[in-house]
């Protein structure tokens, strides 16, 4: 008894094998065209990070300078700043370009609709 070996075809939809260096050249070029708004979202989020890091380092300050006596009016307009510009970036970040007043994303939604259709079972 002899059995039909099966005709092995390739896929036409499978992902080809590519080095390192072929991978990163497609990679760029998706982001090619988003380069700005992706170097911006870095940039943003180092600063924020940053800020965020600064902040337990300048409340010891003020903490430290309470315990001496001495003038506060420096780290507490540090820890000041740094708040309003923590609480700005993460606003930044939160609502990219081209989502603004979109009632169709998710933090856009205000409820203002009708309300959704009941799923299975409820």
């Amino acid at each position: 008894m002899s059995y039909a070996v099966p005709v092995t075809r390739p896929d036409p939809g499978a992902t080809p094998e590519l080095s390192a260096r072929e991978k990163l050249r497609l990679l760029w070029g998706y982001v090619r065209p988003h380069r700005r708004i992706l170097l911006t979202g870095m940039a943003l989020g180092l600063v924020g990070t940053a800020a965020e890091l600064a902040t337990p380092m300048v409340t010891k300050a003020v903490l430290d300078g309470l315990a001496v006596d001495a003038s506060l009016r420096g780290p507490v307009t540090v820890l000041a700043v740094l708040l309003v510009a923590g609480t700005a970036i993460g606003l930044i970040e939160g609502h990219p370009p081209g989502h603004a007043g979109r009632a169709d994303h998710p933090r856009h939604a205000h409820g203002d609709g009708p309300a959704p259709a009941a799923g299975p079972g409820g």
